[in-house]
């Protein structure tokens, strides 16, 4: 977080909600479809990351991101 704001938080923050939600989809995708070809376990932790958020924003309209201050 060397610039002051997560990545993950300027996304939500500029993006419409239905932007928000197709980009966490395709992160999901992105992940689980390269697993057997690059990172393997650590490629299914991140698509988990991504499918969580995406439950909370879908369930209360913001996420929680570790690390970030409240």
């Amino acid at each position: 977080m060397s610039c002051g704001v997560q990545p993950i938080r300027f996304l939500h923050s500029t993006m419409s909600p239905e932007a928000f939600k197709g980009f966490l989809k395709g992160n999901i995708i992105k992940y689980v479809i390269r697993e057997d070809k690059k990172n393997k376990i650590e490629d299914l932790q991140k698509a988990a990351v991504y499918m969580n958020w995406l439950i909370e924003f879908t369930s209360t309209g913001d996420i929680i991101v570790p690390g970030e201050s409240d």
